[in-house]
């Protein structure tokens, strides 16, 4: 029997999805010595999680016409492909009619600081090693 195609599995898989996609804000208004001048700081936390269910098609992965273009499907297996937290803060300031925003973004995915699952040694991979994800990619995906 297939389990994947069973309706509880399916309930399951779906109720999984809606937990591990959580955003969670947080807030406040700072008090200030003036009437007429407002100041609040709001903080959202946001986790989520990406499964590839699936493995990757040849279609993409493989022949000619796949050389140096199919990174992103010979890097992941089926699996989790993305396991992200992220804040973003607003500083917000109001003085009478007027008023300025500070926003801040932030975010650290721990998937892309691992091991890729790319053991393609037929072809070049946009990246050496092909095991490996690029210093710029883990640098935009929160790290060093």
């Amino acid at each position: 029997m297939n389990t994947l195609n069973t309706t509880p599995f399916r309930a399951k898989a779906i109720a999984l999805a809606i937990i591990s996609t959580t955003s969670t804000a947080y807030g406040f208004e700072i008090t200030t010595s003036n009437p007429d001048l407002r100041l609040s700081l709001d903080n959202t936390v946001k986790y989520s999680t990406a499964y590839r269910l699936k493995s990757s098609s040849p279609g993409l992965t493989q022949g000619q016409t796949a050389i140096n273009l199919n990174d992103g499907d010979n890097n992941f297996h089926r699996g989790l492909v993305s396991n992200r937290l992220d804040l973003l803060s607003e500083l917000d300031l109001s003085y009478k009619d007027y008023g300025a925003r500070i926003s801040a973004a932030a975010w650290y995915d721990d998937v892309y600081h691992h091991h890729t699952d790319n053991a393609n040694k037929d072809f070049r991979a946009n990246h050496t090693p092909a095991s490996e994800f690029s210093n710029q990619t883990k640098r935009v995906m929160g790290g060093c």
